[in-house]
């Protein structure tokens, strides 16, 4: 069986195709990633979370350590 990506979703945007972050370098994006068997019914969403270094660091400084599980590390935004 193979895994279809359906679709991309994010929370934070009305159309995640058109979305620019005010600063490519330093953001983070809730993307919803909606995955099903090729050529049948059925379907899953994966939350994972796109952050940049910059992003992440200024988190960690206001909260401490971050986990790592869900990131997607990206240097800037690039649809």
């Amino acid at each position: 069986m193979r895994a279809q990506i359906r679709r991309l979703h994010t929370p934070d945007a009305l159309d995640l195709s058109s979305f620019v972050p005010d600063d490519g370098s330093n953001f983070s994006l809730l993307v919803q990633i909606i995955v099903g068997p090729e050529g049948l019914e059925g379907e899953e969403s994966f939350d994972l979370e796109v952050v940049t270094p910059r992003c992440l660091a200024a988190r960690v400084e206001r909260s401490g350590p971050v986990s790592g599980r869900h990131l997607l590390v990206v240097n800037q935004f690039d649809h």
